[in-house]
């Protein structure tokens, strides 16, 4: 069997990686199944309870990581379905602030509570979740170094 090199090696790692990744999410959709809710609107309600007061359309895009009109898009959706309200300080304001309903905020709550995800990390212990999250934060900072350039 043939070594594999340090580029192979750590290609191999990153597919493994993305392929845990999405494995995780399609459970946990199942999971936000019978809440009607999808993973993706799960983090914006999150993000939008974290920011509290902070929250605008723009930061929440900053913070989600997508382009301000495919935030502005789900947010008028999930306003729709009674999760949040887009708020303008004055009439004229260009800026939307948001803010969970009681609705979106029970979803939120609810959200941070998976047993999906307590189990798949209960075979890590503590020490290797502060492992896992040092070692994921590194190469997040490094990808961000190799995006700015």
């Amino acid at each position: 069997m043939k070594k594999q090199t340090k580029k192979e090696s750590t290609y191999e790692l990153c597919l493994l990686m993305g392929k845990v990744n999405h494995a995780i999410i399609l459970e946990r959709q199942r999971e936000l199944t019978k809440h009607n809710i999808p993973v993706q609107q799960t983090h914006v309600l999150r993000t939008i309870q974290d920011l509290g007061a902070k929250a605008t359309l723009l930061e929440l895009a900053r913070q989600v990581e997508r382009e301000p009109n495919v935030i502005s898009r789900q947010t008028m959706r999930m306003e729709n379905d009674g999760l949040i309200e887009r708020v303008k300080n004055t009439p004229k304001s260009r800026i939307l602030h948001l803010k969970l309903t009681e609705k979106g905020l029970a979803l939120a709550n609810m959200s941070r509570q998976s047993e999906l995800i307590s189990d798949i990390f209960s075979i890590l212990s503590k020490e290797d979740c502060e492992q896992f999250q040092s070692i994921l934060n590194r190469l997040l900072s490094q990808v961000e170094k190799i995006t700015v350039q």
